[in-house]
């Protein structure tokens, strides 16, 4: 079967990043490709520029390889400024995965639905 494509669609880039790669969609607004062990090899998730620091949507699954991804991102493209919110948009791994190390990490604020909050609330209590 042979595959069909859309001609009314239109792509800005080439391709897609690598995974554990940023690319600047627009001034502020980041895209990051972050790799998970599964058959869909990676998440999309999105840095936003918030006054002196980023809110973040989503955070990618809880791994080595995730959060050596994000120790490039904080190096490379935070230099230094504060993610100062979290925004997990639902409840699956790759979603809210690494959401308390994130928290812990960079003291970031914590937001989602009430749903996603309940099934996730034990996961992103304080470490011991």
């Amino acid at each position: 079967m042979r595959e069909k494509t859309n001609p009314s669609l239109s792509y800005p880039f080439d391709s897609a990043p690598e995974g554990g790669d940023v690319v600047e969609l627009k001034p502020g607004i980041y895209w990051l490709r972050l790799p998970i062990p599964f058959e869909l090899n990676h998440i999309k998730v999105w840095l936003l520029e918030d006054g002196d620091g980023y809110t973040l949507v989503d955070t990618g699954i809880s791994s080595d390889k995730t959060c050596a991804a994000w120790e490039r991102v904080f190096a490379d493209v935070l230099k230094g400024a504060p993610i100062k919110r979290i925004i997990v948009t639902h409840f699956h791994p790759d979603h809210f995965g690494l959401a308390k190390w994130l928290c812990d990490r960079t003291g970031a604020s914590y937001f989602t639905s009430a749903e996603t909050c309940e099934r996730v609330s034990f996961l992103l209590q304080p470490g011991d």
